[in-house]
């Protein structure tokens, strides 16, 4: 049986970030890094998210959010043609 991989969307709001390096010192996929001149938080490699949202929990000013990423659904052909 084939393995899915899982996806996620990362959060992260760049008013409430101060910096402090908690969020991308404990992930351990290398998924966050932090962008010169203020060293704020950003997204490195999305795709090597686990979703352990180790990064929400331990940032102290809550500037980041995980959550699984929402697929579109598309309509099959029958509910498209009616």
């Amino acid at each position: 049986m084939a393995k899915t991989k899982r996806s996620y969307e990362i959060e992260i709001s760049e008013t409430r970030c101060r910096s402090c390096a908690v969020c991308w010192e404990v992930c351990a996929p290398k998924v966050l890094t932090w962008k010169p001149p203020l060293n704020k938080a950003i997204i490195k490699d999305l795709d090597a998210c686990t979703g352990c949202r180790l990064c929400e929990w331990l940032c102290p000013d809550w500037a980041i959010v995980v959550r699984p990423a929402v697929k579109p659904t598309v309509p099959n052909r029958s509910e498209a043609l009616a």
